[in-house]
């Protein structure tokens, strides 16, 4: 590989502050990307993605939960030009689902009027400087600080949170669903179907589905599928038509 190509790979490990991030992020670009041409333009690819967050640089979770998703993105990105398009749709759905899981949703409407004036970016990185503007405070919170901090020092631990496996799970059916505009009219069947999915899941790690605990999994996981639907049918606006190209790819 070219001196580029490790140059553009220093840049995206410094950024992150993680120490494993140049060896994580290239074992997926080889096996993802056929020629190193592809490998470097998907590098580079990465690194003008993750400077979106500089103006957020100096919060730390915000940074372990953008590495974390760009890995999972990376696993499944077997084409150099749908790479950008994973990238922001996956963070979009993770800074969502942060604000819905840490706030008791209160100012449900803030955060659709922040998509709404978003969409009418001209350019994907206002879309992100706004949600993370949005999302920020949550991060300064002593217990969301707490858990993070819990998690760096217990990394084996969120392997064994029941209750996170099924957060997975269900985050991984909404991407999995492929979201159009068209899917606002069939909401509630989304959300019954939604339901079905998490007491499959519930009953798959012999989870309570009667207890609190479950009820607000469920909640948030429709909230999450509400809001995500919403962001849908406001970048259908014609005005933002070419935004929502890059956003949610047919």
């Amino acid at each position: 590989m070219s001196e580029e190509y490790y140059s553009i790979l220093n840049q995206i490990g410094e950024f992150l502050e993680v120490k494993s991030a140049n060896s994580s992020i290239s074992k997926y670009l080889e096996k993802n990307f056929t020629s190193k041409v592809e490998k470097e333009k998907a590098a580079r690819t990465v690194l003008d993605f993750i400077l979106y967050f500089a103006p957020f640089s100096d919060i730390v979770p915000l940074k372990e939960i953008i590495y974390q998703t760009l890995l999972e993105t990376l696993n499944r990105a077997k084409k150099l030009e749908e790479l950008h398009d994973l990238l922001l749709i996956d963070i979009l759905l993770r800074v969502i689902e942060i604000y819905i899981i840490n706030s008791q949703l209160t100012d449900k409407k803030k955060i659709i009027s922040t998509l709404a004036k978003s969409l009418l970016g001209l350019a994907p990185s206002a879309l992100i400087l706004n949600l993370c503007t949005i999302v920020k405070p949550i991060f300064s919170q002593s217990d969301y600080t707490v858990k993070f901090d819990r998690k760096i020092d217990n990394e084996e631990i969120k392997d064994n949170d029941t209750v996170n496996q099924i957060r997975t799970k269900i985050e991984e059916w909404i991407k999995s669903l492929g979201l159009q505009a068209r899917d606002l009219n069939r909401i509630e069947d989304l959300k019954k179907k939604l339901n079905q999915q998490a007491s499959k899941y519930a009953r798959e790690l012999n989870f309570n589905e009667e207890s609190n605990e479950f009820y607000q999994i469920v909640k948030e996981a429709q909230d999450m599928l509400d809001i995500t639907l919403t962001a849908i049918s406001l970048a259908t606006d014609n005005k933002n038509r070419d935004l929502y190209s890059q956003l949610f790819p047919s």
